[in-house]
């Protein structure tokens, strides 16, 4: 994945691999975080794949920049890779592991944290509808519609721990833990 996140930021246009970071952080962070040292050990990996060629540009009073361009190569294997079949999200949750295994704790812990995680969804959804507001006019539908599904799974996990909080505060409900 964070192959082809690279090989796209640099189809859009030629870059160095501080580019690639700042175009990934612009967009994709929110759904694909890569380092500093996954990108550039993705470029060296991208040029020897015959994806991206590389040009030095000699700076004065800077240091030297590495500029990577796309191959025609690139362009077809990018487009390959899109035309696959997307598939489903992969949830990997550490507050489902701990709820899964919160049996030790006093139920009143476990609503209290399922109400701090309600709250930490309900703040990056708000951050996902800031950062769609702040979008430029001529940015990408894809990209708008990209951080819409962002809106909706923090909505979706904000009503998830709301329901967990009843469920679990609700009269009657089995008692767990303690």
């Amino acid at each position: 994945m964070t192959t082809f996140a690279v090989l796209g930021q640099v189809a859009a246009g030629a870059a160095t691999g501080y580019e690639v970071q700042a175009r990934l952080s612009a967009g994709a962070a929110h759904f694909w975080h890569a380092s500093y040292s996954q990108i550039y050990g993705e470029l060296r990996r991208l040029r020897e794949l015959g994806y991206v060629t590389e040009e030095r540009v000699v700076q004065a009073g800077r240091p030297n920049k590495r500029v990577h361009t796309v191959t025609e190569e690139g362009r077809r294997a990018l487009r390959a890779w899109l035309a696959e079949p997307w598939g489903l999200a992969h949830v990997r949750d550490a507050s489902l592991v701990k709820l899964m295994l919160a049996d030790p704790l006093d139920e009143a812990q476990v609503v209290t944290e399922l109400r701090r995680l309600k709250a930490a969804h309900e703040r990056r959804r708000a951050e996902f509808e800031e950062e769609i507001a702040r979008l430029p006019g001529d940015a990408g539908r894809y990209q708008r519609l990209a951080l819409r599904k962002g809106v909706h799974a923090q909505e979706a996990f904000a009503a998830w721990c709301q329901e967990a909080i009843e469920s679990i505060e609700e009269p009657g409900a089995a008692s767990s833990g303690g």
